[in-house]
């Protein structure tokens, strides 16, 4: 079961959080909790290369090189959303945090609100999705909201 919020939620500025969670509220099996849990994880580990003058492409990289990791560059969700993220404004905007999407010159600025998300699927298993808001700060980023990402964490 996934959910999704996006749309203007102050004053027309956008926010888009989105996370997954099972029926029932705890995984089936572990190999479905290990997938959820996954998606969440790349999400973590592209924020970790956010911040003033770091390069898109070098964090759209590094997405992609996890979803590849993890065997998750070519399901459904990975191909419908190619991207880890995107600018949020007054509606979805640059910077997009996909390989295809960004120019190699674009770089967070601090003051930027940004989604940071990843889509994880695998056969068999269904598909995950999760994103989190925030801004970029002086030391990287600041959450708008400290929701969980896994509801059993």
């Amino acid at each position: 079961m996934c959910a999704w919020v996006y749309g203007p939620m102050f004053e027309g500025y956008y926010q888009d959080p989105g996370r997954t969670a099972v029926c029932g509220r705890r995984p089936r099996s572990a190999e479905q909790k290990e997938m959820v849990e996954t998606g969440a994880r790349i999400v973590e580990a592209v924020m970790e290369r956010i911040g003033p003058g770091a390069r898109v492409m070098d964090v759209a990289r590094h997405g992609l090189d996890l979803s590849r990791q993890y065997g998750a560059e070519s399901n459904q969700m990975a191909e419908k959303w190619p991207h880890f993220g995107h600018g949020l404004g007054l509606f979805f905007e640059k910077p997009y945090l996909g390989v295809g999407m960004c120019d190699a010159d674009d770089v967070f600025e601090e003051g930027m609100a940004l989604g940071v998300e990843a889509f994880f699927g695998l056969p068999g298993l269904g598909s995950a999705g999760f994103e989190r808001n925030m801004l970029v700060v002086e030391d990287g980023v600041e959450l708008l909201s400290t929701t969980p990402m896994p509801w059993w964490a």
